[in-house]
């Protein structure tokens, strides 16, 4: 008996002391190739490839592969070389291609066969490519579904096998110019005896990156109509950030009268929407300092004006940005002394 229980102790030893790879089985998996594809915004097209690893004796393979149709775009799907090693000739069968399989995803579903009584394939290679192109930007899984893989023996009988998807991440450049103002939204600004270099006119300029890349703006110009007043150069946007940017304009002793302003952020490489690089603010008239309901004349009526918006701040019903006179957030006496220093001016 103890000879017998020495004996069952050596082989469960000598069992624990054998190489990993003499009791590890192959495993195989059907994947998609590379793991992760990585695409810019506009992209003329890419390809994935569906995979077979470690497998043996494979006659006949079936997939369905969905994708997200909001960001990928299929074209079209070929048949790899790995079932035509053996010579014998295949046949490939694509079931269903479409972006529109449902309101979320599309669906490719493709199948193919060693046609006749060939000799199965053993190894590693490529069962399909598959060509897409990108639409949008954001992240796509590739999702392996029903794959199954038959050997060639009489009957078929199913190869076991592990499914791993696949992601395709898509990087889009965006920027936008989102807001474009005079500070505290003026529209009636006095410029006639303002001093530049002690009062310049300040507009808040709001620039935000609503792509997935990381950005640097080479040039942003802003202008009254088509005279330039402004530009801003080198503005680094991290991915999804905003950035409010302050533009001190000096230069505008010889504005009078009514203009648009508006601002261009010139486009990042690859960008593919421009339409929000462009921001119009609207109609700015330019008058004598003091003049806030804008007829050109300083007098008892522009008192009314800010008597009206007395200590009302932004968000306020009773503010009125042309009566806060000095920008700085709140009509009170300091508007009203500013407006009485310019008493029985007129414009021209």
């Amino acid at each position: 008996m103890k000879t017998t229980k020495l004996a069952i102790v050596l082989v469960f030893f000598v069992a624990l002391l054998l190489p990993l790879s003499s009791v590890k089985c192959a495993s195989t998996m059907v994947e998609v190739t590379p793991a992760l594809t990585t695409v810019n915004l506009p992209n003329n097209a890419f390809h994935v490839n569906v995979t077979v690893s470690q497998v043996t004796n494979l006659a006949a393979w079936d997939f369905k592969l969905y994708y997200r149709s909001s960001i990928l775009n299929a074209s079209s799907i070929s048949e790899g070389p790995f079932l035509k090693q053996g010579g014998s000739s295949t046949s490939l069968l694509i079931l269903n291609f479409t972006d529109n399989y449902n309101a979320t995803y599309g669906r490719i579903w493709a199948a193919c066969t060693i046609i006749g009584q060939g000799p199965g394939i053993s190894g590693s290679g490529t069962l399909a490519t598959i060509t897409f192109k990108a639409k949008a930007g954001g992240n796509a899984v590739l999702h392996l579904q029903d794959t199954m893989l038959d050997d060639a023996n009489i009957p078929p009988g199913h190869i076991p096998h592990s499914d791993v998807d696949g992601l395709v991440q898509v990087f889009v450049a965006d920027i936008a110019i989102v807001n474009l103002c005079p500070q505290c939204c003026q529209t009636i600004i006095g410029t006639k005896n303002r001093n530049p270099a002690t009062d310049p006119i300040k507009l808040n300029l709001t620039v935000e990156n609503i792509g997935n890349l990381a950005a640097t703006i080479k040039n942003i110009t802003v202008y009254m109509n088509t005279t330039i007043i402004n530009v801003t150069n080198n503005v680094y946007l991290s991915p999804g950030t905003i950035k409010s940017i302050m533009v001190t304009w000096t230069s505008f002793a010889t504005f009078f009268g009514s203009y648009t302003l508006s601002a261009y952020a010139f486009p990042l490489a690859g960008e593919a929407n421009m339409t929000n690089n462009t921001f119009v603010y609207g109609r700015i008239q330019f008058t004598i300092m003091g003049d806030v309901n804008g007829d050109h004349h300083v007098n008892v009526l522009d008192l009314i004006v800010i008597a009206n918006a007395l200590f009302a701040t932004p968000g306020n019903p009773k503010y009125n940005p042309n009566a806060d006179i000095n920008a700085d957030g709140v009509v009170n006496v300091l508007d009203l002394i500013d407006c009485a220093r310019y008493l029985g001016t007129n414009y021209p």
